[in-house]
């Protein structure tokens, strides 16, 4: 074929070879990208989800101060009521009010000074800003008297774990006095 001939007919049909130049760069474009389609619908469906969430979040932030304070005042009530393990005297004084409130007699009552191990045995929580303080106590009273004990140790100033729990009868006069022993952790400062 001759190249005069070839021009010749282009500038007889512009319209057309400009039109079939124009769906054969289109083909080729939707031939490229065609691998990338499902790629990107899977983006706009995280987008869509991330939008949502946001705009979710957006509406349910109206009183967000409000309660960052009262998450922050809790955080400090919190620091409140954790024991000091350094503080054995102020420690030991707490069950002795509890001993005086109740008017139960405390057999035994002793602090340990080991530290709990760097991971935490199986079965209890990992805490990582607190430290379990433990305990071994053991109180003798009428059953009401050691159910009062136990009930303002548990709704007490400080937050505790009994780990281990004893009871039995108190030979004497009185059929109603018990004794028990308990072995607990108090959540303390690290």
């Amino acid at each position: 074929m001759n190249t005069q001939f070839i021009i010749a007919k282009i500038k007889q049909y512009p319209i057309a070879v400009g039109g079939g130049l124009v769906i054969l760069i289109l083909a080729v474009g939707i031939f490229l990208r065609k691998g990338k389609v499902p790629e990107l619908e899977g983006e706009l469906v995280t987008i869509e989800e991330q939008w949502k969430a946001i705009d979710f979040n957006n509406r349910q932030s109206t009183s967000f101060a409000e309660h960052m304070e009262k998450i922050s005042a809790y955080g400090d009530e919190i620091q409140t009521r954790l024991m000091v393990r350094e503080d054995k005297a102020i420690n030991q004084q707490y069950f002795y009010g509890l001993e005086e409130d109740t008017g139960i007699a405390m057999n035994l009552l002793s602090q340990s000074d080991t530290l709990p191990p760097a991971s935490p045995l199986p079965g209890k929580p990992n805490l990582s800003l607190y430290s379990p303080i433990e305990f071994s106590v053991g109180v003798s009273g009428t059953f009401n008297q050691v159910l009062d004990f136990l009930n303002q140790l548990e709704h007490g100033n400080y937050f505790t774990r009994i780990e281990g729990f004893s009871c039995g009868n108190v030979q004497g006069p009185d059929m109603d006095s018990v004794q028990v022993s308990l072995k607990m952790d108090i959540l303390g400062k690290k």
